[in-house]
């Protein structure tokens, strides 16, 4: 027999997905590299993006026949200089192989156009996933308040975050460790885990150190 409504062979129970994060300090003719990441979503933080940059990784993408289909970046960067598409170094974006768009966001004055902060949601096989991404300033003589600059990045974001519904994720590199920013507390207070912590309560996949420390 079979229920209204149910197929006579049901199709594929996979409602997995993966999402990936990285730095690749400039994605300027680095397609092969993203491409080589087996994800369907990827947040990417120092993208150096300027506009014409991000119409050239799409059509790389396209040209390569990348998993990747879209790409939602951030605030385009401005060129270092009139001879090159290599921007500023800022930059982020998200690369998807889901259908994906833009979050509405109430943006604070200038925020967006730091380059530091994007959000997106993606249509995967087990929700509309929601995101941020967030790129945090390094501290040192070119980022005064590199600190207090990026806690209010995080806290902004975190705010919209809370008010999306449904499955959401937070991700970026913040250039702080978790214990020197005061969203992460929080974070863990309202339920959300951190990546490494999640794998090593299911697997015992020991916790590491990013490739910089």
């Amino acid at each position: 027999s079979c229920r209204i409504g149910e197929a006579r062979v049901p199709g594929p129970d996979d409602c997995t997905w993966k999402l990936g994060c990285c730095n690749p300090s400039g994605l300027q003719g680095k397609h092969h590299v993203l491409s080589g990441i087996k994800a369907d979503v990827l947040a990417v933080s120092e993208t150096h993006l300027t506009k014409q940059a991000k119409i050239g990784l799409s059509h790389s993408f396209r040209s390569h026949q990348s998993q990747y289909k879209h790409v939602l970046a951030g605030a385009p960067m401005a060129p270092r200089s009139s001879a090159s598409d290599a921007g500023q170094w800022a930059g982020v974006a998200f690369t998807s192989s889901c259908p994906c768009r833009t979050l509405a966001t109430p943006w604070p004055s200038d925020l967006y156009e730091t380059g530091r902060l994007q959000f997106g949601a993606f249509y995967t096989p087990a929700d509309w996933i929601s995101g941020a991404v967030v790129y945090g300033y390094p501290e040192g003589r070119s980022h005064p308040h590199a600190h207090s600059k990026t806690e209010a990045i995080l806290d902004f974001a975190w705010t919209r975050l809370c008010a999306q519904p449904g499955p959401r994720f937070f991700t970026g590199d913040w250039n702080f460790p978790l214990d020197q920013l005061h969203i992460a507390p929080r974070m863990r207070e309202a339920g959300w885990i951190e990546a490494q912590d999640l794998a090593f309560s299911i697997t015992g996949q020991p916790i590491q150190n990013t490739c910089k420390g």
